[in-house]
């Protein structure tokens, strides 16, 4: 049996960016063989006078900056989800068609990772591993 090689999504606003995301794409980098980091972003929301490419950037910038030695296993991608359903809260079906979206997106993908309730939601529908990031978790979450 050859090695397979285990790549994890983190999906986010990163809005903004903090210490605890950071720490939180540390861990994930460190168990993982490959890393994709979604920044979601709609034209409803701003961080100061940046646009939402502006701050996919910025996450890349900060994850180099800490980690130039695991930034070769990261990928760092923006996505428009204005046309993607929300939920303030967990959602059964709003994370259906997230896992759906996602493992289109990102065939690779062999774990949902992340502090939320609805990452396990996504894993459990696309039958994927789900590795809960349960550090900090007062640091990461923009819904608890």
């Amino acid at each position: 049996m050859g090695f397979e090689m285990k790549t994890a999504v983190i999906i986010g606003k990163f809005y903004p960016l903090h210490d605890g995301h950071i720490d939180m794409i540390e861990r994930a980098l460190e168990m993982f063989d490959k890393v994709h980091v979604l920044v979601c972003t709609n034209g409803t929301q701003t961080w100061g006078n940046l646009t939402p490419e502006d701050r996919t950037t910025a996450v890349v910038y900060s994850l180099n900056y800490h980690y130039p030695e695991l930034t070769s296993k990261l990928e760092v991608h923006h996505f428009d989800d204005s046309n993607m359903p929300d939920a303030v809260e967990s959602d059964n079906e709003v994370s259906r068609v997230w896992a759906e979206f996602l493992v289109k997106r990102f065939p690779d993908m062999t774990h949902f990772y992340g502090s939320e309730p609805y990452i396990q939601m996504m894993a459990e529908h696309q039958n994927k591993e789900y590795v809960m990031d349960n550090r900090n978790l007062n640091l990461i979450s923009g819904i608890s």
